[in-house]
């Protein structure tokens, strides 16, 4: 049974799992701690987080302490709650409670091993040989540090599709794509067995429940993908699929609701500017016309049909050759197919949404996994020569340990990232040393590395926080900027060129921007700020242009810009709430712009790299 691992066949292949793990795991942190000695441990883990997955630890501290509405701001009480992604942060919140910050170190261990171990055993469900199935998962990991040692150049579209797939940032995709590669083995295990039992829907109204609350566009493919595979399992008659079998289908529904309730209670509660905030946008009929629209005319143009032809030919050859595995390779086909009907039932039925792309990058994906079975079903014979699987198996994770060590010297050879990175520690054995004295110590910074660090280790007054670490509303974070440009000595000017519009590549972004106010100015040809035109001609007329997929592009309106102008000049100096220390990097614009600061703070320079200004 799907429950049930068969030991037998595994017992030996498990350790040589275990072994792989140990190396894709040990050496990344091996290069981490001999780079960088003596670096406080949660230090380190933020610095070794892929892309920005630290900022996401301020859920996993939330859900610890059961407090979802902290404006880490004495003053401010009784906000509303943070949105949390239960399922993607339940198992490292519970162990967070007792090993503390050791657990994202440990987790990301077992996230390697359990990925290595589904796709062992959806090898397995497709009878490959055991030293090939292991060799599967292993290529799948390591592929983009193949792609890296050999300095190959691919596309945007593999690029999308390789580091979307599998990496370590946290939750996503560390752990919400697990839950959806267990979804498919547990298909494939379907395919072949006994599908109508009680243990089995339950066994699917877990998985959905999971999926569902931790990444809902993975729980809209599953629903779509477990439709479509009843339909053709029950050879596409509707009273073989309903007649006698509603009792199952309720049970995954009642079983699907009752664990969901947690995730909607904590939707319902939560701060509506800041759900806007991280781009959740109410789909109005224009809305959904602009986004159906554009979709469909993607669907529709030569490249992507020729691409999807292509896939269905494959699929109809090795149907209708019999090719050894096809039923197993369908429901990759069943997946695909419902990854691109995904975002078109979604927005029609959905009145919210979030970033529609993502729904467009896992058609790139489940493509990808399907091309890999179809290759690796055609390869397994091949591998059968004894020892040339494991041998490319070892030489894969030779290339990923040499990888890994360059990529650790260069980055260590790197001036102004060691800086940063050495001034940073620096900064937090002094705010340690400082806390010794003064329990309450209030920090204000700009680098977000740092707003997480201090609410990780209970600093209670954090001046200024950015968008995805607060439930404050964004007056309230307005509030808090103006403060720390009056404290800095700044004048509204500075804080206007903060947060001027700025066009990089497909989009425009200031990082200022996005750091303290994200989805809040949305420009794309789906929507601006309140719907706003008021831009300059060349803006407006890029931002008609900008896809409306691309919601991550953003721009200020003229009309916001002097709204907040005259904010600024309205705050009363003598409503400055000046903080016990001001930390400021010179990755921060301001950094040289910072003179004449009042005379009750000192200054000093931490590795030439960080202003800090100690309150007098």
């Amino acid at each position: 049974m799907f429950y049930k691992i068969n030991l037998n066949i595994i017992n030996k292949s498990v350790y040589k799992i275990i072994f792989c793990s140990i190396i894709l795991f040990f050496f990344k942190w091996f290069y981490s701690f001999y780079y960088y000695f003596g670096e406080d441990l949660l230090t380190k883990i933020i610095f070794e987080q892929s892309s920005d997955g630290y900022l996401y630890f301020v859920y996993l501290e939330s859900l610890s302490n059961l407090e979802f509405n902290n404006s880490y701001d004495p003053n401010l009480k009784n906000l509303a709650n943070l949105p949390i992604p239960l399922s993607s942060i339940l198992f490292h919140t519970i162990l967070y409670l007792f090993i503390g910050n050791s657990v994202f170190i440990f987790l990301e261990f077992i996230c390697i091993f359990i990925f290595l171990f589904i796709f062992y055993l959806i090898c397995k469900r497709l009878n490959f040989n055991d030293n090939f199935s292991i060799l599967v998962p292993v290529f799948l990991f390591v592929l983009p540090s193949l792609i890296s040692f050999f300095d190959i150049n691919y596309t945007k579209y593999l690029t999308v599709t390789i580091e979307g797939f599998y990496n370590l940032r946290f939750p996503r995709p560390l752990v919400t794509n697990l839950f959806f590669f267990a979804y498919i083995y547990f298909l494939l295990y379907l395919n072949k067995n006994e599908i109508y039992t009680k243990k089995n829907f339950l066994i699917l109204g877990i998985i959905l429940a999971i999926s569902f609350s931790s990444y809902y566009y993975y729980f809209v493919i599953e629903v779509i993908s477990i439709t479509i595979f009843l339909i053709w399992k029950n050879n596409y008659s509707l009273n073989k699929l309903t007649l006698k079998k509603i009792k199952y289908y309720l049970l995954t529904l009642v079983l699907f609701i009752i664990l969901t309730i947690p995730f909607f209670l904590s939707l319902n509660f939560a701060e509506e500017e800041y759900s806007n905030r991280i781009y959740l946008i109410e789909l109005d009929v224009e809305k959904k016309k602009i986004l159906l629209s554009y979709l469909l005319k993607k669907i529709l143009s030569i490249k992507f049909l020729s691409f999807l032809f292509l896939i269905i030919g494959i699929n109809f050859y090795l149907n209708y050759k019999k090719i050894n595995n096809y039923k197993s390779i369908n429901i990759f086909f069943i997946i695909f197919v419902s990854s691109i009907l995904a975002p078109f039932i979604f927005i029609i039925i959905s009145p919210k949404t979030g970033l529609v792309y993502h729904f467009t990058n896992y058609v790139l994906i489940t493509a990808y996994l399907y091309f890999v079975f179809v290759f690796c079903n055609l390869l397994n014979n091949f591998f059968e020569k004894k020892y040339l699987a494991l041998n490319l198996t070892i030489l894969f994770l030779s290339i990923y340990v040499l990888n890994t060590h360059l990529v650790y010297k260069n980055n260590f050879l790197n001036k102004n990232l060691l800086n940063y990175r050495n001034g940073f520690n620096e900064i937090v054995k002094e705010i340690n040393s400082l806390k010794k004295n003064n329990k309450n110590i209030s920090i204000l910074t700009f680098d977000q590395r740092l707003m997480m660090w201090s609410i990780m280790n209970e600093i209670k007054d954090i001046k200024l926080l950015s968008a995805v670490l607060t439930p404050k509303t964004n007056d309230m974070i307005e509030n808090d900027l103006i403060n720390a440009f009056k404290v800095l000595n700044l004048n509204s000017k500075k804080f206007i060129e903060f947060f001027a519009n700025e066009k990089k590549g497909w989009r425009y972004l200031n990082p200022n921007t996005q750091k303290f106010f994200l989805g809040t100015y949305s420009a794309s040809a789906l929507k601006t700020y309140k719907n706003s035109k008021d831009f300059d001609q060349d803006t407006l007329e890029f931002i008609s242009k900008t896809s409306p997929l691309n919601v991550q592009s953003l721009a200020i309106p003229e009309e916001e810009f002097v709204r907040l102008e005259n904010k600024f000049n309205k705050y009363k100096n003598n409503n400055k709430i000046k903080p016990d220390l001001i930390i400021i990097s010179k990755r921060n614009r301001l950094y040289n712009k910072i003179k004449n600061i009042d005379y009750q703070y000192s200054e000093k320079e931490i590795n030439n790299f960080f202003k800090v200004l100690y309150k007098n």
